[in-house]
């Protein structure tokens, strides 16, 4: 937070949205979690690959399910694609777990990887705790929207020296 309002000029404001422990706010789930909670990805032409020891104890996330744990890994998936494009190979592309990937008919997918990256999701208060931690800035507003904690901010003086 401090680095997003050292970017800010006073009176500048900042919408800063990030991944909440809860899904579900007044009996209403996001749209995140699915229906069935199977793994989509069991049937995946996506291979896995080992995690490291250093954090094998965090969980790994399965896309469209509750978050089991503040911090955990989710999973990254790398699509090396080798199709041919006026003459040139397509740079790799890489989709996060929580939006859909999809394939056009002339994509032609040889490769495939899943990477583990470490995300950290927000209980209820915790960003905005952030927030009054930075000096200069203010909390404009603070709310819930399909399984996201956003807060709006606003640089209020200069605190550089």
């Amino acid at each position: 937070m401090s680095e997003v309002a050292r970017l800010l000029r006073v009176g500048g404001q900042a919408l800063v949205c990030v991944w909440a422990v809860e899904q579900e706010k007044n009996n209403v789930k996001s749209k995140y979690l699915r229906s069935s909670k199977t793994d989509a990805c069991a049937n995946s032409p996506f291979t896995v690959l080992p995690v490291t020891s250093e954090i094998a104890s965090l969980p790994v996330h399965i896309n469209g399910t509750a978050f089991k744990a503040q911090d955990m890994l989710v999973p990254w998936h790398m699509r090396k694609n080798t199709a041919e494009e006026g003459g040139r190979k397509r740079n790799s592309e890489m989709a996060d777990s929580r939006t859909a990937a999809t394939n056009d008919e002339s994509t032609a997918l040889t490769e495939s990887e899943i990477l583990h990256r470490y995300y950290h999701t927000f209980v209820s208060g915790e960003l905005e705790r952030l927030c009054q931690q930075v000096a200069g800035i203010r909390l404009v507003n603070s709310y819930y929207d399909q399984g996201n904690w956003c807060v709006v901010i606003e640089r209020v003086m200069n605190t550089e020296h």
